[in-house]
């Protein structure tokens, strides 16, 4: 027998690297963490102990025979333990637990079978032994050991691919060119005498075949940011509201004041700092202005109010001595800021070429009151105030003054991008949106992957993550039921909302079928606030159905997590919905989105196709509300029918990616194409 120690230090030498790289640099996303370091660890200690099997092999005396055979019978049995508690350690799916738990008791018979074998066979030759010149053998027992390593790699396989329900062509084929490398490995083991290159074969291929099954989107870079800091100069300008949480004002640092004229008045600018996450952050002080106890307060106070806050983002610029490329607006409260660089700051050389982005996150919301009012509190002259600039059907409108100065406009979503060019979702605008059409895109909006982790999220009963919610998600549900005086049943479907409760997000459709659809075998969980007779609609339904529906109106961080992780479906029947985040927490919590196809949510579900086997949630088109009750009832009828195609919709939707770094990517392409780069 071959017994070069090569084979075996350069073996432990990738395990080593394996897992370095995957746990010390924590590489791994979606993938089970816990259950890859199981492969790793047991996988390593598979070879190291063949190590110790050659080391003592090629050390072996006749005075020694007793101790060696000892010894090598201890790494045999180890060998076969191993396999077993390989197989025992991946996570089975949920459908499958009875079948899975009947088969382990069958190999674990197996398992101690082959034991008993080896232990009956100590020293006779039938697996191994030492001739006369002290050479090792290997007895005809040995060929059983191939077997049973054979059918050990066929059931791991089959479980890796069973505990994600994806039976594709690609995991099928990966799984056959392992068992073909592992069948040469064993040939070449027996015709050359290299002994132990088949356990080799077995335990380096376990752990790639596992990343492999895993799929190249599991895995993600950790960043503390969007955006490359060595490639952007990122500061933000914020007002330094009175009603900001305490522990963010006393980390701030006066910087400076000056006085700057706005229409008729003199006001003082002060400039607070503070840098977080490496982000330079300013902050502009003016309790006048900015002293009430929530950020906005309707009328021409807020007109005032952030025609202030326009002017002095411009006017601290040369102070803080920041020249941007860009200077990057959202919505109507920063609408002048375009305005205001075009007007007075071209006489200061420091301004010139400056461009500016308008973001719209809500058309609906344009800043608009009469003409003279406006002037007056901006200061700005006539000219700003005709129909291809401020006016707006005899109105002035502050983000028209946006959209009209500014180099590009963007907006949440592509889908919303071409609504807002047509007359039921321009908001009267539609006619500016068309004429910008060739400066107009539409960038998704992301979440935080951090914060919204249902591997790590604090707030939730119980973790979970793309391998194991088939076991761990229905905890978070009878938790829920139990907390909410729903009845208690892992099996029944619970839909989610998390929602102010207005007409724009679609409750005047819920309302018209509620009595429906609380005969069926649902529960529905709403949280939020809003208007009075969608709150006092959902507080009399959960009178009436009480133990089918539990009505939480106000709103909770900790709750709406909750739900997150609890639903198996989250309802968003937008009228209009310009990006929408619900939805993108849903699919990250592996809970289905039900949405209208409109704006952002037309972008970010993709509805199931049962014959293509595609889709990451279910849709309806128009608004209509049987419309929407049928598209509910076919999601349920795919949960209670079709619970692996349920399963496997899941598993697209969390390996769907809405992180802020999908975006960044966009908004990346936007900034250079801008500036010329």
């Amino acid at each position: 027998m071959n017994y070069n120690i090569n084979f075996q230090v350069a073996a432990v030498i990738i395990i080593a690297l394996l897992l370095y790289h995957f746990l010390t640099q924590k590489k791994l996303h979606n993938a089970n963490v816990k259950t890859f370091t199981y492969i790793l660890v047991l996988s390593g200690l598979y070879i190291l102990s063949d190590l110790l099997g050659t080391l003592t092999i090629m050390n072996y005396t006749a005075e020694d025979e007793g101790t060696v055979m000892g010894i090598l019978t201890g790494i045999y049995l180890l060998d076969i333990l191993i396999p077993y508690i390989l197989y025992s350690c991946i996570p089975d799916s949920r459908e499958n637990e009875k079948k899975s738990g009947a088969l382990s008791v069958i190999c674990a018979g197996i398992t101690v079978a082959m034991m008993i074998a080896m232990l009956g066979n100590f020293g006779s030759g039938g697996f191994f032994c030492f001739d006369s010149n002290g050479v090792f053998q290997k007895g005809t027992g040995y060929v059983f050991l191939y077997l049973y390593a054979l059918v050990y790699i066929v059931l791991i396989m089959l479980r890796m691919i069973r505990s994600r329900e994806d039976y594709t062509p690609e995991k099928m084929s990966i799984a056959g060119e392992f068992l073909v490398i592992e069948g040469v490995c064993i040939g070449v083991e027996l015709y050359t005498g290299y002994i132990f290159l088949s356990d080799f074969g077995l335990a380096l291929g376990l752990i790639f075949l596992y990343l492999m099954m895993n799929n190249p989107g599991d895995y993600i870079d950790s960043t503390t940011g969007a955006f490359d800091k060595r490639y952007f100069d990122i500061r933000v300008i914020l007002p330094k509201y009175a009603c900001m949480k305490q522990e963010w004002k006393d980390k701030m640092n006066y910087i400076t004041h000056f006085y700057m004229d706005l229409g008729y008045k003199n006001c003082y600018v002060g400039i607070m700092h503070m840098e977080y996450e490496g982000i330079q952050f300013y902050f502009i002080d003016n309790e006048y202005y900015f002293s009430g106890p929530k950020p906005y307060d309707g009328g021409t106070w807020d007109l005032e109010k952030f025609a202030f806050f326009s002017k002095a983002v411009l006017s601290v610029l040369p102070v803080i001595g920041f020249r941007p490329d860009i200077i990057h607006c959202h919505d109507w409260q920063t609408g002048l800021v375009p305005v205001y660089l075009h007007d007075s700051f071209q006489q200061n050389e420091f301004f010139w070429n400056i461009k500016t982005i308008m973001t719209i996150h809500n058309l609906k919301f344009q800043g608009v009151w009469d003409v003279q009012t406006i002037k007056n509190i901006t200061g700005l002259s006539d000219y700003y105030f005709t129909a291809d600039k401020l006016e707006a059907y005899k109105d002035a409108n502050y983000l028209k003054g946006g959209i009209v100065f500014a180099d590009a406009v963007t907006t949440v979503s592509n889908t919303y991008a071409e609504e807002i060019k047509t007359p039921f979702y321009g908001e009267k605008l539609d006619g500016l949106m068309c004429a910008r059409a060739n400066s107009l895109r539409g960038i998704v909006n992301g979440i935080d992957y951090n914060e919204f982790n249902p591997e790590t999220d604090p707030y939730i009963t119980k973790t979970y993550n793309a391998t194991t919610f088939r076991k761990e998600k229905v905890k978070n549900k009878l938790q829920l039921q139990r907390d909410l005086g729903l009845q208690e049943d892992p099996k029944t479907m619970m839909i989610g909302i998390v929602s102010r409760l207005t007409d724009q997000k679609g409750f005047d459709l819920i309302a018209y079928v509620m009595d429906e659809l609380c005969q069926d075998a649902i529960q529905l969980v709403i949280l939020g606030t809003g208007d009075e007779r969608y709150e006092n609609m959902f507080r009399h339904f959960d009178w009436k159905y009480h133990g089918k529906v539990s009505a939480q109106i106000y709103y909770d961080e900790k709750m709406s997590h909750r739900i997150y992780a609890s639903a198996d479906a989250f309802l968003m029947p937008s009228l209009f919905e310009p990006c929408g985040l619900s939805q993108l927490m849903s699919l990250r919590y592996g809970t289905l989105p039900i949405v209208r196809e409109t704006g952002g949510l037309k972008d970010t579900v993709e509805p199931y196709n049962q014959y293509e086997g595609t889709g990451t949630g279910f849709s309806f088109a128009n608004y209509n509300a049987h419309e929407m009750l049928d598209c509910i009832r076919y999601a349920k009828y795919i949960y209670y029918n079709k619970k692996r195609e349920w399963n496997k919709i899941v598993d697209r939707g969390m390996a769907a990616d809405f992180s802020w770094q999908t975006s960044a990517g966009k908004y990346q392409e936007l900034y250079d194409w801008l500036i010329g780069y």
